[in-house]
Parts: C-alpha cells; sequence; structure tokens
C-alpha cells in the first residue's frame, strides 16, 4: 500500500479534475452509448422471451401469396399444442391475439368469426396437429 498516494492524487488534482469535468461534458453532449455486446444481448434475451416469434418461426409461413383464410380459432389451437410440445408457457387466448396482431399481415372478420389471410402453416406445425390444415374444412 502506498502510504502517499495521498500527497501524489492531491498534486494530480487539477489534472483529475479536468478529466472529470471533460468526461460529464462529453455525457451530456453525446450520451452513453450501449456497448454492441449489451445491445446484441438485449436483442438476444428479447427474441428469446418472445413466445410469439418463436410460435411464428416454427409454425407459421407468411405468404402473400396466399389468399386461403386460417380461422382464428384453429391458429391458435396450433398455438395451443405448441407451447405444450416445446414446454412453453401457453398463454390466453385473449393474450395470444393480441401479441399475433402485432406479427401477422392481415386479420379479418367475417359472419363465421376473426381469420387471417397470408398466412400458411409450416410442414412443423401439421405435424404436430397430427394432420395436413386444409383451409377448404373451414370455409
Amino acid at each position: 500500500m502506498d502510504k502517499n498516494l495521498k500527497y501524489k492524487l492531491r498534486k494530480e488534482f487539477p489534472q483529475i479534475l479536468a478529466w472529470a469535468v471533460e468526461g460529464c461534458m462529453k455525457w451530456q453532449r453525446d450520451g452513453i452509448q450501449e456497448p454492441e455486446k449489451v445491445v446484441e444481448a438485449v436483442k438476444d434475451y428479447k427474441q428469446e422471451m418472445d413466445l410469439i416469434a418463436g410460435f411464428i418461426d416454427q409454425c407459421v409461413m407468411i405468404d402473400y401469396a396466399c389468399y386461403e383464410r386460417m380461422v382464428a380459432s384453429d391458429l391458435f389451437k396450433v398455438y395451443s399444442k405448441w407451447a405444450k410440445q416445446n414446454n412453453e408457457y401457453e398463454m390466453s387466448s385473449k393474450k395470444f391475439f393480441m401479441e399475433v396482431g402485432k406479427k401477422l399481415p392481415n386479420k379479418g372478420r367475417d359472419r363465421k368469426g376473426i381469420f387471417y389471410t397470408n398466412i400458411r402453416l409450416t410442414d412443423y406445425a401439421n405435424e404436430l396437429v397430427d394432420k395436413q390444415y386444409n383451409f377448404s374444412d373451414f370455409k
């Protein structure tokens, strides 16, 4: 331990103060930039915690050439099976539709209820529900 450190620092005090003030001024002018590693870690964490994104990545393909209708309740059934199969939290249908509405392109309503267009199920999702999803079954 340096017993003279207090005296050495006292000699350097004007330079230390100038360095601190300069840093403060830079912070006020430019703000604090998050390191790229922190930005990436936050992005990865958000993706990991976004259950709907995981479901859509694995089970739904957005296809703007597909004009068939997928009944909303059937989409929720696929989600429910996916959540159970993957040991994921299964949100309520209300929460599911609030979240999925932010991610899927087109939602509509007719006399039969709510439906989505421009989406198809992936092969994995079709295997999950034990049958090929046939849109004509729900018209």
